[in-house]
């Protein structure tokens, strides 16, 4: 890439249907988001979050909530937390919603991204908790963003919240 430039890859085109993380390498300080284009049946709708530099331990994420399904079988509010292992082995991790005192451990297999929705947890019981992940794998790291969409998904939010180690 030239300097002072942008470049936009739509990763559909290349790995169409597949749920995936990616990875951006530069030998130059870069930049790099994640945006999400779909279409509502009402337009266009969209969220966006900016890239992490570095994996870390814990990731602290607001607002995850699960409402009732509507007549149409959709969810009202759906929050999704995506974990991305970056590490050549397998990590535990804990996802915790704190609110309600209920916490998820797993393993995240090397080089991958497991993906959490709120709703699988609590289903038709209206829910709102805020979100830990924790990695307690000895010195193993992570990646997390936590995604939201609100009406039958007319529109939506991402966060990567914040982190520590």
């Amino acid at each position: 890439m030239a300097g002072n430039s942008r470049k936009t890859i739509r990763v559909n085109d290349a790995h169409p249907g597949t749920d995936l993380s990616t990875q951006v390498h530069g030998s130059k300080p870069l930049i790099a988001e994640r945006a999400m284009y779909w279409n509502t049946g009402y337009g266009e709708a969209c969220h966006d979050s900016i890239g992490l530099s570095a994996p870390h331990r814990i990731f602290y994420v607001p607002g995850g909530m699960c409402e009732p399904y509507t007549s149409d079988d959709s969810p009202d509010w759906e929050t999704w937390t995506l974990v991305q292992n970056p590490s050549a082995k397998p990590l535990k991790i804990i996802l915790r919603y704190i609110d309600v005192g209920v916490n998820i451990e797993d393993i995240v297999p090397a080089n991958s991204r497991k993906t959490y929705n709120m709703t699988d947890e609590f289903g038709e019981t209206p829910t709102v908790s805020g979100i830990v992940v924790e990695c307690v794998t000895p010195g193993g790291k992570i990646m997390v963003e936590k995604a939201n969409y609100m009406m039958i998904r007319t529109f939506g939010t991402d966060t990567i919240g914040a982190f520590s180690d």
